[in-house]
């Protein structure tokens, strides 16, 4: 919708048919979108310019790319003309629930925030809204990152690196590269926030801006999250807002005032003195790991999955 306001031809290929596609099939076609769908929809790529979804592994253009195609994503072209400064916050487990709490703090602070990339408004959806937010706050995933050249934003957070989305990236290290894209365009202006035990590999990526390493230290004690690595999150969230002025009172009220997202470690019932607890998307064993380690009571657990 974004391209087409401004006059770009745009085709959409698509694996799934046009009943598949639902009412998303005859909005764009309105729009005077083109389409290729089907199982063949990669075989004919040959566009100026080509936006990859998250989904898609790049190893599936490289032979448009060979042709001459540009790859790009909606967050490159977001950042091209974005107005604002950015927060990005990326991590194997930890991004939803740090991302909205980094949102929450400044909106305690007074800020205007638009919460978006991984979760909440596509970042196309916020351009075309015309809102006008002082600070983005980004969740960004491996997928979205693997791509971006030029994403520069003025706060990274990489909260931790575990095995995961290993039936995507060929291995770990093409895994841990794309998170440390995150940083890959900041200079010494910017500041990235990181895990302890990341320091050999930020090294590794030589990253160039000032480094904070997440240490919790028991200043969040009113937080309504179990376990303490929510104590990290926490942590984390109010590093990534101190380059904004955020005060340690401001982020405390945030944190005590902050509502526990649904799917995560979610309390829904206590029923004859048993408190049901809702993870389901707790999607690695690290994760579950964690989960367990939060609760302080004798756990029936059930789980299941790939």
């Amino acid at each position: 919708r974004m391209l087409r306001a401004s006059g770009v031809r745009v085709t959409v290929h698509d694996k799934k048919e046009p009943t598949e596609l639902g009412d998303g099939y005859a909005t764009l076609a309105t729009l005077g979108v083109d389409f290729v769908l089907g199982e063949h929809y990669l075989d004919a790529l040959d566009e100026d310019v080509i936006f990859r979804t998250p989904g898609v592994h790049p190893r599936f253009l490289e032979k448009a790319q060979a042709g001459g195609s540009e790859i790009t994503s909606e967050m490159e072209l977001f950042f091209a003309v974005c107005p604002c400064p950015i927060i990005g916050i990326t991590g194997s487990d930890g991004k939803t629930t740090t991302t909205t709490l980094v949102s929450e703090i400044l909106r305690h602070a007074g800020y205007t925030v638009h919460l978006g990339g991984n979760i909440g408004t596509p970042l196309s959806e916020y351009l075309l809204s015309g809102e006008k937010a002082d600070v983005l706050v980004l969740e960004t995933s491996s997928f979205q990152l693997q791509c971006c050249s030029t994403f520069h934003p003025r706060v990274a957070v990489v909260l931790n690196i575990s095995p995961n989305h290993l039936d995507y990236h060929k291995d770990m290290e093409e895994y841990i590269e794309a998170k440390f894209r995150l940083f890959r365009c900041q200079t010494e202006e910017d500041l990235a926030v990181l895990e302890p035990g990341l320091e050999e590999t930020a090294a590794r990526f030589g990253l160039r801006a000032r480094k904070v390493w997440i240490r919790p230290e028991g200043r969040f004690p009113d937080c309504p999250l179990f376990g303490q690595h929510n104590q990290f999150n926490a942590e984390a969230a109010w590093q990534a807002c101190r380059p904004f002025g955020v005060t340690l009172e401001n982020a405390a009220r945030a944190v005590a005032a902050f509502k526990p997202l649904p799917n995560r470690l979610e309390s829904v019932a206590r029923v004859h003195g048993v408190l049901y607890v809702n993870d389901s998307k707790c999607t690695t064993v690290a994760a579950l790991e964690v989960a367990l380690e939060a609760m302080d009571h004798p756990v029936h657990l059930l789980c299941g999955g790939k």
